[in-house]
């Protein structure tokens, strides 16, 4: 079992940073857009997912290395920090220097894990980190690209371009999102409890009300009126296979430099497409064991296509009523995650770290969304 080594701090200093990391979290939007919120909304507590709300499907438990910690120096404290790890770490250090093309000269007249930390981290391309990791009492280095997928990041990809545009342009943006829909399966809005809880129970009694016209009149549209109708669109299954949206962009001329940015975008999601793999065959849990969270209840998770989701405007009522419901539950429960690519070094590594289609995707993915919210302004 992998596990997180600490040697310093008081565990009242542990608490405390806990404490205020906790405070800190905030769900944010991808790619740095982030609407100014209008409305206020309360959460309602009690509306808890049930488990027949999960997406079909099996989702696979990860088992690669999480917890990890930074060297230190060896000492006689340090048991993990002993001979027979610090020939290891330096044998796969060199190794991957080799693979890197880095001519490996690091000399050193003491067995100094940090000193060897940082001679390999200087080797690595940049955008690539390096971490130590332990597993049954053996030392590894681990290196990986960044932070994983919806840590403290939503992806809401706005429909809004649908009622705004018209003619070959709108029929491309459909059949894109129709296609997009078919491939990741998004649950339908009405399918996920904080869309009830935000849009039904607004009218009911008990609700906290409000009597701004303008956002009842929203919310109506919303749950069964001409954005619902566009929703609608969407969820139905494409009426052009991929090779015929191809054609449709290879025939037509963008009008103006958003759309031939955003056709551009396009064309590299059809690339995606033709993949054929559903994003959320990688999703993963954290463990119980590995989380900073008081709660063991599975159902308090918060499911990664709550945070993958189309909506109908980067900045509307329920948009920014989705973003305070999930950062009132981040700061109590944690959430489904994507893993970025990562590798454990070994002396005998015979290849680099390399993109996966997680990374492809969420790089893509990104780029889309902001060139919709682009748009949309």
């Amino acid at each position: 079992m992998t596990r997180l080594f600490t040697v310093s701090n008081p565990l009242s200093e542990q608490k405390d940073e806990k404490a205020m990391q906790k405070e800190r979290r905030t769900v944010r939007f991808s790619g740095g857009y982030s609407p100014q919120g209008i409305f206020s909304y309360r959460s309602v507590k009690g509306n808890k997912r049930s488990k027949t709300d999960e997406a079909g499907g099996g989702r696979p438990k990860n088992d690669f290395l999480k917890k990890v910690f930074r060297p230190l120096p060896a000492t006689r404290f340090n048991p993990l920090f002993n001979v027979g790890n610090y020939d290891c770490l330096m044998a796969s250090a060199k190794n991957y220097a080799g693979l890197l093309g880095s001519h490996f000269d690091y000399r050193s007249s003491k067995r100094d894990f940090l000193e060897l930390f940082r001679y390999l981290e200087n080797l690595l391309p940049e955008g690539q980190h390096l971490l130590l990791t332990e597993e049954t009492g053996k030392l590894s280095f681990k290196i990986f690209f960044g932070y994983d997928f919806l840590d403290n990041e939503v992806f809401f990809i706005p429909i809004i371009l649908l009622n705004w545009t018209e003619g070959q342009f709108r029929d491309i943006l459909l059949t894109f999102f129709r296609h997009l829909q078919q491939s990741l399966h998004l649950p339908r809005k009405e399918d996920l409890y904080d869309y009830e809880v935000i849009v039904n129970c607004y009218f009911e009694e008990w609700y906290e009300y409000n009597e701004d016209e303008e956002v009842r009149d929203f919310l109506n549209a919303y749950s069964k009126g001409y954005i619902d109708d566009t929703f609608s669109l969407i969820y139905q299954k494409p009426n052009r296979p991929i090779v015929v949206l191809e054609e449709m962009i290879k025939r037509y001329t963008p009008k103006n430099k958003k759309e031939k940015s955003l056709i551009a975008t396009i064309k590299h999601g059809i690339n995606i497409l033709r993949m054929n793999k559903n994003i959320f065959n990688f999703v993963c849990r954290p463990e119980k064991d590995e989380s900073d969270f008081d709660s063991t209840d599975d159902e308090c998770i918060i499911e990664a296509d709550r945070l993958i989701r189309f909506v109908y405007s980067g900045d509307d009522y329920v948009t920014d009523s989705y973003l305070e419901s999930l950062n009132t539950e981040i700061g109590e429960y944690p959430s489904e995650y994507f893993p970025r690519n990562s590798l454990i070094l070994t002396p005998l590594t015979d290849h680099l770290l390399e993109v996966n289609y997680v990374e492809c995707f969420f790089s893509w993915l990104t780029e889309f969304i902001n060139k919709l919210y682009e748009y949309e302004k």
